[in-house]
C-alpha cells in the first residue's frame, strides 16, 4: 500500500452510492490505496467540477489558495471533504483542513501572538465561508508533530462518514508542489 503517494486518476472511481470508496484494492484484492487520496489539482477538477456549480466552488478553492498563498502563510497540505467528494450534483460547499505554516521564522511566543494577531483576517472562518462557500479549518504547524496527526486524524474521521448512508467515504489531500500548478 502507498501512503501519501498521488494516486493516479484513472485509479479513482466512485461506488454506486456516488462516493468515493474509503479503500481502492488492486484486481487480486489486495489493498492498494486507502484514504485520504493525495491528487493533484487537476485530478480535483477533472474528478470534481463536472457542473457549473462545482466548477464554481472549485474556482472559490483556488481563490481562496491564492489569497492565502499571496499573504503571510504558507499552505502544507489541504485535505477536501464533505459532500463536494462524491457525484452530488449540489454540493452546498466545499469543507477543508488547511495545515500551514508563517513564510517568515517566528522565534518565541511573543513573535507568534503577533503574527497571528496582525493575520487574523487570513483566519476569519465565517468571513471566508460567506465569500468562498468553504468551510475551513485551519491547523498551524507551530507544535510538536503529534498535535497536527492529531488534528488531521480527527478531521479525516469525521469527513469520512457519510451521514446519509452512514457509511465511510473516501476523502482527497493536496500538497504543497501540487498547490503550485493550481493556475497552469
Amino acid at each position: 500500500m502507498e501512503y501519501f503517494n498521488e494516486v493516479p486518476f484513472e485509479e479513482l472511481s466512485f461506488n454506486k452510492k456516488g462516493l468515493l470508496p474509503s479503500l481502492i484494492h488492486n484486481e487480486d484484492g489486495v489493498l492498494k490505496y486507502s484514504s485520504p487520496y493525495e491528487i493533484s489539482w487537476q485530478s480535483l477538477e477533472l474528478l470534481f467540477s463536472h457542473n457549473t456549480l462545482r466548477k464554481r466552488l472549485s474556482d472559490n478553492l483556488c481563490l481562496l489558495i491564492s489569497d492565502l498563498q499571496n499573504s503571510e502563510i504558507h499552505i502544507a497540505r489541504i485535505f477536501i471533504g464533505g459532500s463536494f467528494i462524491s457525484t452530488k450534483p449540489d454540493p452546498d460547499d466545499l469543507d477543508i483542513l488547511i495545515f500551514w505554516h508563517p513564510k517568515e521564522r517566528i522565534n518565541n511566543r511573543q513573535e507568534l501572538e503577533g503574527y497571528l494577531e496582525s493575520n487574523a483576517h487570513l483566519f476569519d472562518k465565517e468571513s471566508i465561508s460567506k465569500k468562498y462557500r468553504i468551510q475551513v479549518h485551519f491547523h498551524g504547524l507551530l507544535g510538536p508533530l503529534d498535535t497536527a496527526i492529531n488534528i488531521a486524524s480527527k478531521w479525516t474521521i469525521l469527513n469520512s462518514h457519510s451521514r446519509e448512508y452512514d457509511c465511510m467515504r473516501g476523502i482527497v489531500s493536496i500538497t504543497h508542489s501540487n498547490l503550485n500548478n493550481i493556475n497552469n
